[in-house]
């Protein structure tokens, strides 16, 4: 019987297939994480230089402003490092043992896996001792399978061709960056500065646009409630800085690459859009007043606002509008030190009503005090001399000046905060002329014909800017000597002031009485009067004259005469009147209707006036009388009593009863006989008086012929009585001789 023998196998051999199999798959595994290596970069670096690209487009396109760029940044750099972590790292970060490479070789030639797992697990199980079976064929199986896998590629199994075009792309698009950073260097040095070091440096454009006025912060300060002109420059003056040129006038930093000076184009037109602090939008173009140049007119605002600007490629903004307060003159103090004086007078322009005035040579400190902090502040005049403002602090001005001449004083004020000018502000100061005393005299009582023994009432008037001295009454006399005229001066009158400058009268009004009988007058001169005053002014003592009153000195019976004359025409007016009130009698007697009573009331008021006429003419004639010593006492208070005071009776009580009677009959459309009756009585009763005060102006007469007829006689007696003395003279004188 024959049995069945095992080959001799060696165990070693199968544990070298093993070790054998282990080397081939870690080069595997080596270039496996080679190609996924590759393909993770490829994949990342694609990512990157798109993100690039489509980057550059967008920020060529719409040119966004940094805060959206960096937001566009953080996103694309979140979807880099996603793919980067998904293609690159976790790949790069797999652990790949023996039985699962095997399990991914198996996916690509089937069986592979089988005969791997064999190789790289029965050494181990059969040197356990824990397989149920014959070791002779486990061995062998395991060299069977060792022998297969020797003569197979698994290299093979990889994608080198995928691999060689992943390197390819990745090489070509490194390539591709290197070649447009070469080509435009300055494109992607641009580029690179705005997305990857966050600079604001724009891109080239045709158009750059600059805001005038503001400030160094950026903002455009504006006076509150006043509307403003915003003007935009389309051509500015372009700054070299920091290797490239800047733009100012923007509201923020702009920054122009390259060493070639730019060049703005003047766009087509400006639009303007800005926003109230109560969030409303309004838009607006603005006007081109010259090339270049445009204008828009700002609403009046009262809180701060923000605009935005629009101009071929070009923008700018938000910008920030801040209204502020214009500076103004809260008070002025004048201190004046006028000559002459030993305190100052001190003046608010703000509690100032009349004008300022000082004289010649007054000192004058003026203090200023604004409303708020001042960068400067000075005074225009049209002169060259312009006094300068001194400062004491921020709010507060000082200077000093002498008064020369009338001046007109602008201040322009400039505000600390935002350099506003204030608006004009004026400040008048008069020369004050000390002019010479104005003197006026008036002659009331007499006419321009006097007698040598009249009394002249004389009215002085003087006035003066500050204060009168002294004030006198020149009388000059005019005789006849020989045919010749020879005047000699008198002054009737002279009154001196106390000479305190603060009690000074500066309107004076005298009324003297002249008495030509003091200067020895006769017929036939001539006397002129006059008023003279001095001042006190500190510059010397002025003197002001009056017109000169010219008066004619004649006999007492010429200007008696005259005055009859001017009696009997009065008594002839009044002769006329009394005619008229007889006619009213008839008048109303025939009135019909109250239609017909415009002609009796008119008449009545005629009659009136005519009456209150002639006494104010009798009146002047009495005190001529009196001024001039004319007639005797009795005759002129005869006159006053009996003709004068019973014409001002007649007009006050009897024609102011005529006009009411004839009121209450006429207010009537039918006339009752009892107010006609009641008319007809007062006006009987105005006529029977007109006819006593006639008749008592003729014995006045009567009675004024027979006291000058007596004068007469007795003048005549006397020089009868004069001659016959001073022949008695003449003879004794000759019986000596």
């Amino acid at each position: 019987m024959s049995a069945i023998v095992e080959p001799e196998l060696s165990t070693e051999r199968i544990w070298q297939c093993r070790e054998q199999l282990q080397r081939r798959l870690a080069g595997i595994r080596r270039a496996m994480r080679a190609h996924l290596l590759w393909e993770g970069l490829a994949w990342t670096v694609a990512v990157c230089v798109s993100f690039a690209a489509v980057s550059l487009l967008i920020d060529r396109t719409f040119r966004p402003e940094l805060a959206s760029r960096l937001v566009l940044l953080t996103l694309g750099i979140i979807g880099i490092v996603t793919v980067a972590w998904k293609l690159l790292v976790q790949p790069l970060r797999l652990r790949l043992n023996d039985l699962d490479l095997a399990e991914l070789l198996d996916r690509r030639r089937p069986g592979v896996g089988q005969r791997i797992t064999n190789v790289l697990q029965l050494p181990e199980l059969l040197a356990s001792g824990k397989i149920d079976g014959s070791p002779a064929m486990i061995e062998l199986a395991v060299i069977e399978d060792a022998t297969a896998l020797a003569k197979l590629n698994l290299r093979s199994t990889l994608n080198i061709s995928r691999r060689r075009k992943v390197m390819a792309l990745l090489l070509g698009t490194l390539a591709l960056v290197a070649i447009f950073c070469f080509a435009f260097p300055s494109v992607a040095s641009l580029w690179s500065r705005r997305w990857l070091a966050g600079s604001t440096i724009r891109w080239p454009q045709h158009t750059y646009l600059k805001v005038l006025g503001l400030d160094e912060r950026g903002r455009l300060l504006v006076p509150r409630g006043e509307a403003t002109v915003l003007e935009v420059d389309a051509q500015p003056e372009f700054v070299s800085a920091d290797g490239g040129w800047s733009v100012p006038g923007r509201g923020g930093s702009l920054r122009i690459p390259g060493e070639t000076k730019p060049h703005s184009d003047v766009p087509d037109a400006v639009a303007i859009e800005y926003r109230t602090a109560g969030g409303n939008r309004k838009q607006g173009t603005f006007t081109q007043y010259e090339p270049g140049h445009f204008r828009y007119e700002l609403p009046p605002l009262a809180d701060i606002a923000t605009f935005t600007l629009t101009g071929g490629d070009d923008w700018l903004g938000p910008v920030e509008i801040v209204p502020l307060e214009r500076p103004t003159v809260k008070d002025i103090t004048l201190t004046a030190h006028i000559p002459g004086r030993s305190q100052p007078e001190v003046h608010h322009t703000g509690q100032q009503d009349s004008q300022l005035l000082f004289l010649p040579t007054t000192q004058l400190e003026l203090a200023l005090e604004s409303d708020q902090p001042l960068a400067s502040a000075r005074i225009v005049t049209q002169g060259d001399d312009a006094p300068q403002l001194t400062p004491i602090d921020a709010s507060h001005y000082t200077t000093a000046m002498t008064m020369k001449a009338s001046v007109s004083l602008e201040f322009q004020l400039v505000a600390a905060e935002g350099g506003l000018s204030s608006k004009p502000y004026f400040l008048s100061i008069g020369l004050l002329t000390d002019r010479p005393p104005r003197v006026t005299v008036r002659v009331t009582g007499v006419g321009r014909r006097v007698t040598p023994t009249a009394r002249i009432p004389l009215t002085i008037r003087s006035l003066d800017d500050f204060g009168i001295a002294q004030m006198t009454a020149d009388l000059e006399l005019t005789q006849f000597v020989d045919s010749k005229p020879q005047a000699s001066t008198h002054q009737p009158y002279t009154e001196t002031f106390p000479p305190d400058h603060e009690k000074l009268p500066t309107d004076v009004e005298k009324q003297i009485f002249v008495k030509l009988a003091d200067v020895n007058a006769v017929a036939g001169n001539i006397v002129r009067l006059r008023g003279t005053a001095t001042d006190a002014c500190v510059l010397g003592p002025q003197q002001g004259t009056s017109r000169w009153i010219p008066l004619q000195v004649v006999t007492p019976e010429e200007l008696f005469y005259e005055i009859l004359v001017r009696q009997r025409e009065q008594r002839g007016r009044f002769s006329k009147a009394l005619d008229m009130a007889k006619g009213q009698l008839e008048s109303i007697q025939k009135l019909a209707t109250a239609d017909e009573g415009s002609g009796v009331s008119r008449v009545h008021q005629v009659v009136a006036r005519q009456i209150w006429q002639v006494a104010n003419q009798l009146d002047a004639t009495l005190q001529e009388l009196t001024y001039n010593d004319l007639g005797s006492q009795p005759a002129r208070d005869l006159l006053d009593t009996s003709i004068i005071t019973p014409l001002r009776k007649l007009h006050d009580e009897n024609f102011v009863g005529i006009g009411e009677k004839l009121q209450t009959l006429l207010e009537h459309r039918e006339l009752r006989e009892a107010d006609r009756q009641a008319a007809l009585d007062a006006q009987q009763a105005a006529v029977t008086e007109m006819q006593r005060i006639l008749a008592q102006m003729s014995q006045w007469e009567s009675f004024v012929d027979v006291i000058n007829q007596l004068r007469q006689i007795i003048k005549s007696q006397n020089e009868v009585l004069d001659s016959t003395e001073k022949t008695e003279k003449d003879r004794i004188k000759g019986l000596f001789d």
